[in-house]
């Protein structure tokens, strides 16, 4: 059974750790959502105990569970899984392009209004599924991989700190290369 939430009882921290554990199916600790959604402790301790105010989640022994789902706004709850709205309307014109491309093939004929169809079917796919994944993107507050969400500190970040921190483990020696007298 889901149950709605105004938007202001929620906020958007509180949220992620909510999503983060309804994907998940398990109970985690504290420190170990912290870890997975790059978070401070205190911040995750504090969401937690709102959300568990407000009776979405339960501690156990293993750490905090979803005790109740709830509607999220532009997104289905499929199980486990969220999804975007807009993923879903996505998979309906890429049905649309594949059945008008099967009939395409059967029938061996190719006409105008047939590839107007493919071509707005294609073009709906591709813009809805680029902007389900943005959705789900801001939903959990991490950037998109293929495997999913990478919930680490954003790729821009790395590599300056290790530019940097390689930069400044260089010695820095002056030394002279003229003949002592």
């Amino acid at each position: 059974m889901c149950y709605q939430l105004h938007r202001s009882e929620i906020s958007k921290t509180s949220l992620r750790i909510y999503t983060f554990l309804l994907e998940s199916g398990r109970p985690h600790g504290v420190r170990e959502i912290a870890r997975g959604l790059n978070l401070p402790v205190s911040t995750v301790y504090y969401h937690l105990k709102r959300l568990e105010e407000l009776g979405l989640l339960v501690q156990e022994a293993g750490g905090y569970r979803v005790a109740r789902t709830i509607d999220l706004e532009d997104f289905y709850t499929i199980g486990r899984r969220v999804l975007p709205r807009l993923l879903i309307f996505s998979m309906f014109f890429l049905g649309v392009l594949v059945g008008e491309l099967a009939i395409t093939i059967l029938t061996g004929g190719l006409n105008a209004d047939r590839m107007l169809v493919m071509l707005v079917s294609a073009i709906a796919f591709l813009l809805f599924f680029v902007e389900g994944r943005k959705a789900k993107q801001r939903l959990l507050g991490g950037k998109m991989s293929k495997k999913g969400i990478d919930r680490t500190a954003p790729p821009s970040v790395q590599p300056a700190a290790l530019h940097l921190d390689f930069a400044f483990r260089a010695p820095v020696h002056l030394t002279s290369t003229r003949k002592s007298t």
